[in-house]
């Protein structure tokens, strides 16, 4: 917390504060590559949803 308190008063105590922070969020830019997440089935192909043979024999129980 003491480090984004003191980044803020830095900011807003600087002449320009919003050419300050187009500034920052460039080299945040430059130094996080986003890439992208497999997480939570994103971009993946979902058309074989249909239930295994394992999967019908157990309902049929």
């Amino acid at each position: 917390m003491d480090v984004l308190i003191e980044f803020i008063k830095t900011v807003l105590e600087h002449q320009n504060p919003a050419e300050k922070l187009k500034e920052l969020a460039g080299l945040v830019d430059d130094v996080f590559q986003f890439m992208p997440s497999g997480k939570h089935m994103v971009g993946r192909d979902l058309e074989r949803l249909g239930s295994t043979a394992s999967l019908q024999y157990r309902a049929a129980r």
